[in-house]
């Protein structure tokens, strides 16, 4: 099972660095990390858990690797000063826990299209609902950042619609 996850990671950051270096994919947003949590009870405390979107497992000793590729939509106005009518945007995010906790995860994995006013989305992707500060260590308090997101479908008018 190690084995596969290794190679599954070699193969990521080499796809990574290829993908990178194309002229096509200027758009996109693409990210790698690596790090570890140790600590010195065998859980891993709270606060280093908590608004991470189910990333960070409960057992400490973990090293973990993260790929993320992401396109929004152009927001660029054309030469009248009108947006384009019609755009779409992805994400797609890959995290690798290995140590105590052994995870092959999928945080984030959505698709949307735009056109004009209205949004058509499907996948999950991180959000933060209503009014609320996202640094404060507590969170919202509706939504909660300690569970991996929801996948669900949508439809929605991501900015303001005025009415007639």
């Amino acid at each position: 099972m190690n084995a596969k996850i290794y190679i599954i990671t070699v193969l990521l950051f080499l796809a990574y660095s290829f993908v990178y270096s194309q002229k096509f994919l200027q758009k996109t947003k693409m990210q790698a990390s690596m790090g570890g949590i140790v600590s010195s009870d065998s859980t891993t405390p709270f606060l280093l858990r908590s608004n991470q979107f189910g990333l960070v497992p409960l057992k400490s000793g973990i090293g973990f690797l993260n790929f993320n590729i992401e396109q929004d939509y152009d927001s660029l106005s054309t030469i009248n000063r009108k947006l384009k009518r019609f755009g779409y945007g992805y994400g797609l995010e890959l995290h690798t826990n290995l140590g105590r906790a052994n995870q092959l995860l999928l945080p984030v994995a959505h698709f949307k299209v735009r056109y004009g006013a209205f949004e058509f989305y499907a996948g999950r992707r991180r959000e933060i609902q209503g009014l609320t500060d996202s640094t404060l260590t507590s969170g919202a308090y509706v939504w909660s950042g300690n569970a991996l997101p929801v996948p669900k479908l949508q439809v929605s008018t991501p900015n303001w619609v005025a009415l007639g």
